[in-house]
């Protein structure tokens, strides 16, 4: 007869279960003992619970308040996107939140209809004393939870969608632990960056997405900087906002990366020095803004992922200084030729520039897909017509101030 196995090595095996999203395998596996019982749900508990349906936030509330309400002492990861909630379904969240002493990461989506009409439910989350990771998805008004947060310890915030409220734009209230900024817009008011600025003071990591780059099947659409959301005047007038806002050293000091897509950055019109500098160009996008932005925050590294090809029309000449450059062609199903001379265009733009350290990267964004992304095997086809060293002596030539070149052929490269 087999011997059964010991409880440390039931629970060793619930943890990776629930590492694996296997949840529903581990919350059985509780009714095996009492220990089983009381640890199965301090793992449950211990990473993201993501609740979409009123079942499953009544669910959750049950679970959290056997064994004397204990649980809740465990939650470290939420995200709610359950709307609208039922009076009393919310007061009973409204009563559980404040047991959450140890929560570190809230994601709400819509919070402006999930906590609309109660506020004792609002209430509650402002309360959170622990939190550092907080995540406002979509909503005119969902940023009004930030009036009355309580967290001193707030690091990490992600807007998406969701726009400063006029309380906070005045400066009254800053974040000053804020050290992680996310910004994802569909329109060019949440582009003004004054209020991040007196709001965030501290920001050293900032990203800023436009939706619908998001959109992985999307063909990029172009971008409202130059499209159907706002003309060339209404991007000139909130770069020169942004650029006004910040004279007299009242932008940022300096932030130690920007990830954005180069329109964006245009508009940003950032005056603070980035020290690391990603940027996605689009499909459709060229690079002639690309000295501008250069100009604007003086990066020492830069990262420039290409979409497309159309970039190749409209020859730059980049002379900001830099020290290393990485580029990632993701260009689909294009041919070698076309390939080299998207090399060879860039190695010229970035000529009087000076890069010491050079990293091409090679991808054909067609071929990827989630459950594989972490396969970096080259396409069979492009291995053996891709002479990498002679790409790389190419490049070289191309560059003299080279001091170290680096080619890559990767099969999944996934833009943004």
């Amino acid at each position: 007869m087999a011997t059964p196995l010991n409880d440390d090595v039931l629970i060793a095996i619930m943890a990776i279960l629930v590492w694996d999203s296997a949840r529903s395998t581990a919350a059985a596996m509780m009714l095996s003992s009492r220990r089983l019982y009381h640890e199965g749900g301090k793992l449950l508990l211990s990473r993201n619970v993501d609740l979409r349906t009123s079942s499953q936030v009544s669910s959750f509330i049950a679970f959290c308040l056997a064994e004397k309400a204990s649980r809740a002492t465990y939650v470290r990861d939420l995200t709610l996107a359950t709307y609208p909630l039922s009076p009393a379904l919310a007061s009973s969240l409204a009563e559980l939140v404040p047991m959450f002493i140890g929560i570190k990461k809230l994601a709400l989506i819509r919070a402006d209809l999930l906590l609309r009409g109660h506020e004792a439910l609002a209430e509650a989350f402002t309360s959170l004393t622990s939190l550092e990771d907080l995540s406002l998805l979509k909503g005119s008004t969902s940023g009004d939870l930030l009036i009355t947060l309580k967290s001193s310890n707030l690091r990490k915030l992600t807007l998406y969608e969701t726009v400063i409220p006029r309380p906070l734009r005045t400066g009254v209230r800053t974040f000053a632990g804020v050290s992680t900024l996310h910004i994802t817009y569909l329109w060019m008011d949440i582009l003004i960056m004054d209020p991040y600025i007196r709001v965030f003071p501290h920001v050293s990591s900032l990203s800023v997405t436009y939706a619908a780059i998001r959109e992985r099947h999307s063909n990029y659409p172009s971008h409202p900087a130059f499209g159907a959301l706002g003309g060339a005047r209404d991007t000139q007038n909130v770069r020169c906002i942004n650029q006004a806002a910040q004279t007299s050293g009242r932008g940022w000091e300096d932030l130690e990366q920007l990830e954005t897509d180069l329109p964006t950055a245009w508009v940003l019109g950032l005056s603070c020095k980035v020290k690391r500098l990603a940027l996605y160009i689009p499909h459709d996008r060229d690079l002639r803004l690309l000295p501008d932005v250069l100009a604007d925050v003086r990066p020492e590294v830069l990262e420039l992922t290409l979409a497309g090809d159309e970039f190749l029309k409209h020859p730059v000449a980049v002379a900001h200084v830099l020290d290393t450059l990485t580029v990632t062609l993701s260009l689909g199903k294009q041919d070698i030729d076309v390939m080299k001379s998207c090399v060879a265009h860039v190695a010229q733009c970035f000529v009087p520039s000076g890069v010491r350290s050079f990293r091409l990267r090679l991808g054909n964004s067609d071929e990827w897909d989630g459950e594989s992304s972490r396969e970096h095997s080259p396409p069979l086809e492009w291995s053996e017509e891709i002479d990498i060293e002679g790409w790389a002596q190419e490049i070289r030539h191309e560059m003299p101030s080279l001091e170290e070149v680096e080619v890559e052929v990767t099969r999944h490269v996934r833009a943004h």
